[in-house]
């Protein structure tokens, strides 16, 4: 999983996307894919559980809404399926002060996503089940 710049619009210049891509050991690296949204991201974070499933975080900053308004948002890799659709896991906030946000999967497939937000270095959970 990485971030990589996008030009979707010329005249708005490049956006950050998060992209990730799947190695078979037969077959070598897949095709790379976006699994994210539209809107400049930062920070990716994955995790996976032992039966090859994943789930990814990340910051996406939308100045549609603010000049430093963010959202975390996520998406979930099945071994079976593939990527989900992304789905914003957090309300907007504030990008000042703010630090990375992470993941951990147990070995049932339960997650915690947490970040922190603000000055006051506000903890925020999402748990995943």
């Amino acid at each position: 999983m990485w971030k990589q710049y996008v030009t979707i619009d010329p005249n708005a210049g490049p956006e950050m996307h998060i992209y990730a891509n799947r190695y078979e050991k037969d077959q070598g690296w897949g095709t790379p894919e976006p699994i994210g949204t539209s809107g400049s991201a930062f920070y990716p974070d994955i995790a996976f559980d032992p039966s090859g499933n994943a789930l990814a975080v990340w910051f996406k900053l939308d100045l549609s809404v603010a000049p430093d308004a963010f959202q975390v948002w996520s998406n979930r890799y099945t071994a079976d399926e593939g990527w989900t659709s992304a789905e914003a896991i957090s309300q907007y906030g504030n990008i000042i002060g703010t630090f990375e946000p992470e993941i951990w999967i147990d070995q049932n497939g339960d997650a915690l996503a947490i970040w922190s937000r603000g000055v006051g270095q506000e903890v925020l959970i999402n748990r995943f089940e």
